[in-house]
């Protein structure tokens, strides 16, 4: 497994060209990195198509809900024990058997940290493994244990704005973006990581200057072409 930003063999994420694929979107057959990779059921879907997933169920419920309340209303209530429940899922679409499965995963790696601390597979593995789980806070108290015991690198800037961004502190995201874009004026990922965050922390203006500043870099990316477009139309329409 090729860590992200480092040379590797076979397409990149549609979303991240510095990431190798880990697998292909089942709806659009887009290829996803493991940070895209959501599940939805047991099928990946990219972001998009998740995004469309989920707004799709939500139309369902709200359907079945208007359904009910006037049976209900009409006085049918019996009639609500044949509406069909929607099938629950968890930690970004998991099953229970799933997230069961990558807890263990994740008590096998902290393990191998623990014999190796410094190995970095193993902390890029942790922490996006915590990450998916939903668990940001522990992914960043491992990465800043590592960063203590043996030093940064590349790898694990995008594992640090993921968490920071999970967890809502966007300012701490925007800050260290800011940094790294100094520390490495060249790489093309991190104006679009800070455009991100200052788009999560509302602040579209900022937000749509960075992802043109990347896509100066790097004309005709995909994914901050995309994200600038949905910035911009909301400028539009304030």
């Amino acid at each position: 497994m090729a860590y992200r930003g480092e040379p590797h063999a076979g397409p990149s994420c549609y979303r991240h060209d510095a990431s190798p694929a880990s697998s292909q979107c089942a709806s659009c057959q887009r290829h996803i990195c493991s940070q895209c990779e959501l599940f939805d059921g047991t099928r990946p879907s990219c972001p998009d198509c998740a995004t469309a997933h989920r707004q799709r169920r939500r139309k369902h419920r709200l359907i079945l809900a208007g359904t009910l309340v006037a049976l209900i209303a009409g006085g049918l209530g019996l009639v609500a024990a044949a509406v069909p429940r929607v099938r629950p899922t968890h930690v970004f679409g998991m099953l229970p058997s799933q997230i069961e499965t990558l807890r263990g995963e994740l008590n096998r790696l902290d393990a191998a940290l623990a014999r190796q601390p410094c190995d970095r597979r193993t902390i890029v593995e942790l922490s996006e493994g915590r990450l998916r789980l939903g668990e940001p806070a522990a992914a960043l108290s491992d990465l800043d244990s590592f960063v203590q015991k043996c030093g940064d690198f590349r790898p694990l800037h995008y594992l640090r704005h993921l968490a920071h961004e999970a967890l809502g502190q966007h300012a701490v995201a925007i800050a260290e973006a800011t940094a790294w874009m100094g520390e490495y004026p060249k790489d093309k990922d991190y104006p679009w990581w800070r455009g991100d965050a200052y788009r999560n922390s509302g602040d579209l203006t900022h937000a749509a200057a960075d992802y043109r500043l990347a896509l100066t870099m790097q004309p005709g990316r995909r994914g901050v072409a995309d994200d600038l477009a949905q910035v911009e139309a909301a400028l539009a329409n304030r």
